[in-house]
């Protein structure tokens, strides 16, 4: 009778499983390191999608309740009211209960017509384009005028 001897398990990495893991790190760090130098576009691109979906609600809004509804655009803010001048009886923001305004990040700017009033079937007056810019990037918001239709 042969006996052999008992081995103790194996420990450790092999090659194949070290190599995958620096790889995978690797790729990971490379998309990190693209997604923190490119803050400011990204603040961009939420600041013009939350314009995009306030502008859109007013929109829906004026519609559901019959009445106008008012999208004031200033060089830091787009706010959504019932009436206009000076956004006198803003729209309540379903999701926060406060005033529906959305706030531009530092070096982001907003442009276009000082307001834009929906009716209660939904069309724009005056229509137009809003634009969004900052970190190089430019992008447009437009209202058609006769349907109220908002793209990009």
């Amino acid at each position: 009778m042969i006996v052999e001897p008992i081995r103790p398990a194996a420990r450790g990495f092999t090659i194949i499983e070290l190599t995958v893991v620096i790889i995978i790190v690797g790729i990971l760090s490379v998309v990190a390191v693209a997604k923190l130098t490119g803050v400011d576009a990204f603040e961009v691109q939420g600041f013009f999608d939350s314009t995009k979906s306030a502008v859109r609600f007013a929109q829906k809004l004026a519609v559901a309740q019959r009445t106008n509804v008012v999208v004031v655009v200033n060089a830091t803010s787009v706010s959504v009211c019932y009436t206009n001048p000076g956004c006198g009886s803003p729209v309540t923001d379903p999701t926060t209960g406060q005033a529906m305004t959305v706030l531009a990040p530092t070096g982001v700017s907003v442009t276009g017509p000082a307001s834009v009033s929906f009716d209660g079937l939904g069309r724009a007056n005056p229509g137009g384009t809003i634009s969004v810019s900052g970190a190089g990037i430019s992008r447009s918001l437009v209202i058609e005028q006769e349907t109220g239709y908002v793209h990009d």
